[in-house]
C-alpha cells in the first residue's frame, strides 16, 4: 500500500473428497436404513475437486480518480466415479473447467448540478475452457468428450448523484 495506491493478491486452494451413498433397500418386511444407517449398496462411489484461484491487481489514484485493474485465474478438475454393486466399475468422469478474468474499472467523485456524486464505468472480460471425458472407467478411452470455450465482454457505466447531503 502506498499513498497513490496499492496491490493486492490473493491465492486459494481446496481439495475435497466425497463418499456417495448411494441406494438403500427399502421394503414393507425390511429396511436397510434401519438396519444398517451408515451402509450403502455402492461403497466405492466418489466424487474429487481440487481447485486453484489466483487474483491480483493494482489501485491508483491519478488526478481525482480511482483506478483499478485486475485479473484471475480459476481451474477446477473433478473426477467421479460410480460403480456397480459388486464393485465392477461402469462410469468415470473427468472434468476440468478453467475461467480467466480481467476486470479493470474507474471510480470518480465529482458534482453534478451542484449535488455530490459518484461515477463507475469498467470493464469485465471472462474466457472458460470446459473439458470433460466420460469413461466406463478410469484409463479407459473416453466414451464421450466435451470440449466448449466461452467468452464474454462487457462494457458498463453507473452515475449516482446524492439528492441530499445525508443520503
Amino acid at each position: 500500500v502506498t499513498s497513490g495506491g496499492s496491490a493486492f493478491l490473493n491465492f486459494a486452494l481446496n481439495n475435497q473428497h466425497l463418499g456417495f451413498p448411494g441406494p438403500r433397500l427399502v421394503t414393507l418386511a425390511s429396511s436397510q436404513v434401519d438396519s444398517d444407517p451408515r451402509g450403502t449398496n455402492t461403497p466405492f462411489d466418489y466424487g474429487d475437486k481440487q481447485e486453484v484461484k489466483v487474483t491480483g491487481g493494482v489501485t491508483r489514484i491519478l488526478g481525482g480518480m480511482e483506478l483499478i485493474v485486475d485479473g484471475g485465474v480459476r481451474r477446477k478438475n473433478q473426477q467421479a466415479a460410480f460403480f456397480s454393486n459388486t464393485g465392477d466399475p461402469f462410469n468415470y468422469v473427468d472434468t476440468g473447467l478453467s475461467t480467466y478474468s480481467l476486470t479493470p474499472r474507474v471510480n470518480v467523485q465529482h458534482s453534478l448540478f451542484g449535488l455530490s456524486a459518484k461515477a463507475i464505468a469498467g470493464f469485465d472480460g471472462y474466457y472458460s475452457t470446459y473439458d470433460s471425458d466420460r469413461p466406463e472407467f478410469k484409463g479407459a478411452p473416453p466414451v464421450h468428450s466435451y470440449a466448449l470455450t466461452q467468452g464474454t465482454a462487457a462494457l458498463y457505466a453507473q452515475e449516482t448523484i446524492a439528492l441530499r447531503p445525508d443520503t
